[in-house]
């Protein structure tokens, strides 16, 4: 192929495509690598937290709440980064829209199978354990708002791909709950109307 350029600058032109090409390869696959990574790192610190349920431990459920919301955070910028990459370098077939959408669906999906792995432990705890009544009421709590927070993203996202599912909450919220989610989705589109401004 390069034989066939003629002229130093036609050639020093087609070294600099090849060369961006090849690093919007390497940089989409390592993003996806690094997505998968992070969703599956996410998966095992949320599977510990569902076996520390049966044994409360509030120091360790602190850590663990503290490396998801971590490993979230990476998530949700590897997401934009896919979502702000430009173009896709030739050979990709994916689509970006519907990965997207199944992360953010996976997270939602992840907090709302915690929220009923806390109910389900909660009704089988037996009256006389007050104190870990207590602690696991207060991570029902805190996995409400997870959820809340999950299904915010998934709502702010729009309706899912053709291919894929959507999500209907499918435990109770209280009256509080139900205030609170609206407002945490308007609040977040205020937050990214006012980074505009």
């Amino acid at each position: 192929m390069w034989d066939e350029l003629h002229g130093i600058e036609a050639k020093k032109r087609a070294e600099g495509n090849f060369a961006q090409l090849r690093d919007d390869v390497w940089k989409l696959e390592a993003l996806l690598g690094r997505i998968e990574s992070a969703r599956q790192q996410r998966q095992i610190l949320q599977d510990d937290r569902t076996q520390l349920l049966t044994h409360p431990n509030p120091d360790q459920d602190a850590i663990l709440v503290s490396c998801l919301r971590a490993v979230d955070q990476q998530l949700t910028n590897y997401i934009h980064c896919l979502v702000t990459f430009k173009s896709l370098p030739p050979g990709f077939d994916i689509n970006v829209k519907l990965i997207v959408y199944q992360r953010l669906l996976e997270l939602a999906l992840s907090s709302q199978n915690f929220v009923h792995a806390v109910e389900s432990t909660l009704a089988q705890l037996p009256p006389q354990q007050s104190n870990d009544l207590r602690t696991l009421k207060a991570v029902l709590r805190t996995a409400k708002i997870d959820f809340m927070q999950a299904y915010s993203n998934l709502r702010k996202f729009g309706p899912p791909p053709p291919e894929s599912q959507s999500l209907i909450p499918d435990f109770s919220l209280t009256t509080a709950d139900r205030i609170l989610l609206p407002v945490f989705a308007h609040t977040e589109r205020l937050n990214r109307w006012l980074k505009r401004s």
